[in-house]
């Protein structure tokens, strides 16, 4: 993202006293800002010179005019100083570094940095770079207050490896630089590459999956006990054969198809493919695909797409999406661009267990779903690609000390499914939603609560006992579960759940939700209430769908919060008497986990076992610090104050 960063500042300068009276002296010298006198001057005698250094650091951009003010203590004169004057310059340069990705030898590829004047002063600018880039754009210019310019830059390799370098922007004494980087090789060593990762990761035990593009063409390879580089160019030779068959063998409807396509034209099918990656960064796609489904146009090209697909209209859209998807992903500024970019991406998560794990997910449900191996692993290779794409931008959100915990995160939850799910139809559509909820974490939406969700996710699923990596041992079932026109962020069943305080076994169910409150939940209580009331609602339903007889339900917020007072209350006169164990869990403003328990089945529990089930939807292990409020009875309207003791609270809502 866009960052301030002063170039040249703080400017010093030195300034020379001299004493040229009679009388020994004591000057204190000063200034306003943005100048400011940074060092003292000792007493001068009769013609003695001094020196004090003055220093000029301004916030904002302008032209600063100023005076060095003098006080004179032990004698009387006159004191004669020069005025100063300085220019600050403020520019916006976006984006904080130029990525090529890959580019094959012989060719090439351009980047936009944007450059605008973000200050009150005319700004002169040069710009310049060293090959293999260069400037193809103007590499001079002047920018007015406001004013903005695009300074285009190209990559031309002309042989391998990877290239760091800059982009230099001079204005009179000063340069800023902007990194820039891009990798080149030839498509033969593309190839090669792709294959030793294959190879490598086949030999530590993974199951092998390849994906290669190149300019025009994909190719995904997988199951192979090993590849070569000549085995990858015949496959690609092969295809290219079967893509483009003689002596008139396409058949009718697909060259009617064809034909459609061409009719259409590239550049009107290039606007709608632009127009549907702009709305799917705007969390829009459905809605344009919608709107341009209504345009006889687009209809004829989805219906040409479903001949030469030999699929159905539904999986058109599927594939559609899937490819604007990926174009999206890219940040490119125009569809060129976007497709050069993935077009040229190097292989997908090669030896990665989250791609491994995803593929092998996604290769039963193709299986499942009666293709043939051949198509099978290449539809799972796509999908897999799309969970491991969508993982991989989401990690970008994590800060650097949290990505080790989330990739674990993502890799134990598949292999739960893996080992726990015997349906290979529920377990990818398990898959696809933890990819949804990666998906929102990629895009920023509602990070807090998803991040939470798919860490509670891992750690409630975990075996039990493991004091390296401890878990709850509970089975994940659904994710975003939809009842009574909302929705259920987690569930997870548990059987031969042991209720501590009753001694009696049960089969649990768990249902969790989880809320950012912004610091007070009262923002959101109608949301928090009407969630809790739709889970309420179908409570019954809900045990008997997933086989359970005991519900756990549970709030979380997942930022320290106030504002809970009333959402206790109304939880409590609502729900007061059910059968369920209904679990409110928060951290106070200073860091202190707390939680409720409320209903009959919170009088089955102890309070170790409450503590440890809110320790479970906060993901921390057993034993963790969190303390809890006990309902006694309602005689009051407030909350008491924190204890000092450590031990359940009594309070009454």
């Amino acid at each position: 993202g866009l960052r301030t960063e002063k170039v040249g500042l703080p400017i010093e300068k030195v300034l020379t006293v001299k004493n040229e009276g009679t009388t020994s002296v004591t000057l204190t010298l000063s200034a306003s800002a943005p100048y400011k006198i940074v060092s003292v001057l000792p007493p001068l005698s009769p013609g003695q010179s001094g020196q004090v250094t003055v220093r000029f650091d301004p916030t904002e951009s302008g032209t600063f005019t100023g005076n060095v003010q003098v006080g004179i203590n032990g004698g009387q004169g006159s004191v004669s100083a020069p005025p100063m004057t300085g220019v600050v310059h403020k520019i916006e340069l976006s984006p904080a570094e130029l990525s090529y990705g890959l580019v094959f030898i012989g060719s090439s590829r351009e980047r936009k940095l944007a450059v605008k004047n973000q200050g009150v002063t005319t700004v002169p600018l040069t710009v310049s770079t060293r090959e293999p880039y260069s400037v193809v754009s103007t590499s001079s210019f002047t920018l007015a207050s406001g004013q903005s310019q695009d300074v285009m830059v190209r990559f031309t390799p002309a042989g391998s490896g990877v290239f760091p370098s800059s982009v230099r922007l001079t204005t009179g004494s000063n340069t800023k630089e902007v990194p820039i980087v891009g990798r080149a090789m030839t498509r033969e060593e593309y190839i090669q590459q792709a294959v030793a990762a294959y190879n490598a990761a086949v030999q530590q035990g993974h199951y092998g999956a390849l994906y290669v593009r190149d300019a025009d063409r994909g190719l995904a390879l997988a199951g192979f006990p090993s590849l070569s580089a000549d085995d990858v160019t015949g496959f690609m030779s092969m295809f290219d054969q079967l893509a483009s068959p003689q002596d008139g063998e396409v058949p009718p409807e697909v060259a009617q198809a064809l034909e459609t396509l061409r009719t259409i034209g590239e550049q009107q099918i290039e606007e709608w493919l632009w127009t549907l990656v702009l709305a799917e960064r705007a969390g829009q796609f459905e809605q344009e695909y919608t709107r341009l489904s209504q345009q006889e146009w687009f209809n004829r090209f989805t219906q040409a797409m479903q001949v030469i697909l030999s699929t159905s209209q539904e999986d058109v859209k599927v594939v559609i999406h899937q490819f604007i998807r990926d174009l999206a992903a890219t940040e490119a500024d125009d569809l060129d661009e976007a497709i050069t970019i993935i077009m040229e991406q190097p292989p997908f998560g090669i030896g990665d267990p989250v791609a491994a794990k995803a593929f092998w997910i996604y290769l039963q449900q193709a299986f499942n779903l009666g293709y043939p191996p051949g198509l099978a692993h290449a539809i799972a290779a796509v999908w897999a690609y799309d969970f491991w794409l969508q993982f991989s931008l989401a990690e970008g959100q994590y800060p650097l000390e949290e990505r080790g915990q989330y990739r674990k995160d993502v890799e134990d939850l598949l292999q739960h499914l893996i080992d726990t799910v015997s349906d290979p139809e529920k377990r990818a559509n398990l898959a696809e939603g933890l990819k949804a909820v990666i998906s929102d974490i990629a895009k920023g939406n509602a990070t807090k609560e998803n991040k939470a969700l798919l860490h509670v996710a891992a750690v409630s699923v975990r075996p039990a006992g493991d004091p390296n990596n401890p878990g709850y041992g509970w089975f994940l079932k659904d994710i975003r579960k939809k009842v009574g026109g909302k929705s259920i962020d987690l569930v997870l069943y548990k059987p031969g759940y042991y209720l501590a305080g009753s001694g009696t076994w049960v089969d649990a169910l768990s249902l969790i939700n989880f809320y950012e409150c912004g610091g007070n939940c009262e923002k959101i209580k109608d949301r928090i209430m009407g969630e809790l009331a739709a889970i309420m609602d179908n409570l019954e339903r809900l045990l008997k769908e997933y086989g359970a007889n005991f519900a756990i339900v549970g709030l979380v917020i997942v930022d320290p919060s106030v504002g809970l007072e009333n959402i206790i209350k109304e939880i409590y006169a609502a729900y007061g008497n059910t059968e369920a164990a209904i679990f409110v869990v928060w951290t106070d403003p200073s860091g202190q986990g707390w939680f409720v328990c409320i209903g009959q089945g919170c009088g089955k529990m102890t309070p170790q076992q409450r503590r440890d089930e809110a320790c479970r939807q906060a993901g921390l292990a057993p034993g963790c610090n969190f303390r809890e409020w006990v309902y006694k009875k309602p005689d009051t309207s407030e909350l008491p104050p924190p204890p000092d003791d450590g031990g359940p609270v009594e309070w009454t809502p």
